[in-house]
């Protein structure tokens, strides 16, 4: 039990430097985003070749769905379908759902950010 305290102050005085550092706190959001949607597009990847691209986006799709309904309602910030839908796009490699993709997500963190924390980062500074 321990250890998890030890990850817990750590967390927390991550989260405190984040706070403080708003455009710092988007960015890494961003990369989590990123990050999300690639693992996503490698798992629908990896299920298409052993079922179907349908069925495999459909896995994906139910279990994103079912994670934000059960466990992402607690949460501050929102990864389940948005990564679904950019494993979408990059397994699609279509460069409009790419974009739509990249433009959502940059607009949701900044739209996210700003409200939890009531900053205004983009000021002059």
């Amino acid at each position: 039990m321990q250890k998890l305290e030890c990850l817990s102050s750590w967390a927390n005085q991550t989260k405190g430097y984040l706070e403080q550092h708003p455009r710092l706190y988007k960015i890494t959001l961003l990369v989590n985003h990123l990050f999300r949607a690639i693992c996503m597009g490698a798992l629908m990847f990896v299920l298409a070749g052993a079922s179907s691209p349908v069925l495999a986006c459909g896995v994906c799709w139910g279990g994103a769905l079912l994670y934000r309904i059960t466990v992402e309602g607690n949460c501050a910030f929102k990864f389940a379908l948005p990564a679904t839908f950019g494993g979408m796009a990059l397994w699609a490699a279509s460069p409009l759902a790419l974009l739509a993709y990249t433009v959502y997500i940059i607009f949701h963190v900044n739209v996210e950010v700003d409200a939890r924390y009531k900053t205004a980062c983009c000021k002059s500074h």
